[in-house]
């Protein structure tokens, strides 16, 4: 940037829309951009009207980029620019840190449920596989009956919304009971027997915690269990039918196991093929020997 023998008074440097244009690496228009929300207001001088931008325009454009880098909005840097009081900015900078170490941990915690995912399908791209393990420890949101309606006041909104807003380290989720499926024995279950669910949401105990959400009625906690581990493979549109879970109880029975509690799904994907959309669920089937 260049000085210009044309001030405001108060400060010899006077710069024209290209300069600072240059000097910032963004367009003219990108500095309109900045006056239109008035982050900035340059003088208009001339004839021509042309733009002259003073030291302080150019310290409060210099600041709404470094904090629009900081994820701040609009209306907070318009607030920080125009605060007086230096403790109130420190206090806005102390709450933006907070804002961001949540964000941070939300982008780890994606990283690490999207690269359980992608392991997960990659497995499942020979078939559903089945493998008994030590299940984590969960909370599980339910939002309605398979076959019931979806109604909820506003606190019930409002708490759907602060799992929703974590997807995907928050998971849509099928739990059928394990009370009801005891009585429809396997060995008569056509491909077409209803099997009775809940529609819900779950995620990682540790993650239920270090988001801050609250538990409620609706929440249930679901503690480590022995289980079978697997993959579901059927029809997106066949969910609540025998023919979903078909391998695992053909597999509880191959192995002289029963079921010892609620099977728990968690939805990965679903493909859409040229026929039907097949689903891909990562479920937890927690077993007993008989």
């Amino acid at each position: 940037m260049t000085k210009s023998t044309v001030h405001d008074g108060h400060y010899p440097y006077v710069y024209t829309s290209a300069q600072l244009a240059k000097y910032f690496g963004i367009t003219v228009k990108g500095i309109e951009y900045y006056e239109k929300k008035q982050l900035i207001a340059p003088a208009r001088v001339g004839a021509s009207r042309d733009r002259a931008f003073n030291l302080t325009d150019t310290y409060r454009l210099f600041m709404s980029r470094y904090l629009h880098q900081a994820e701040y909005s609009i209306q907070e840097t318009l607030t920080m620019l125009d605060e007086p009081d230096l403790s109130n900015v420190v206090r806005q900078f102390d709450d933006k840190i907070t804002q961001l170490k949540r964000k941070q941990l939300w982008l780890s915690r994606v990283i690490d449920r999207l690269s359980e995912n992608c392991a997960l399908l990659k497995r499942a791209e020979n078939g559903p596989f089945f493998e008994q393990v030590t299940s984590p420890a969960y909370q599980w949101l339910f939002l309605r009956e398979m076959d019931g309606p979806h109604t909820s006041n506003q606190q019930q909104s409002n708490e759907y919304r602060a799992w929703n807003e974590l997807m995907p380290i928050t998971d849509a989720s099928l739990r059928y009971s394990a009370d009801e499926l005891k009585k429809l024995p396997v060995e008569k279950m056509a491909e077409d027997t209803y099997l009775p669910a809940e529609i819900g949401m779950m995620m990682d105990d540790n993650d239920f915690e270090q988001f801050d959400l609250t538990a409620s009625e609706r929440t249930y906690f679901m503690q480590s269990r022995h289980c079978v581990h697997t993959i579901l493979i059927g029809n997106a549109q066949k969910i609540e039918t025998a023919a979903w879970l078909r391998p695992t109880f053909d597999y509880l029975t191959d192995h002289n196991l029963t079921m010892d509690g609620d099977i728990v799904t968690s939805l990965l994907f679903v493909l859409n093929d040229e026929q039907d959309s097949v689903r891909f669920d990562e479920a937890w089937v927690p077993v007993k020997h008989i």
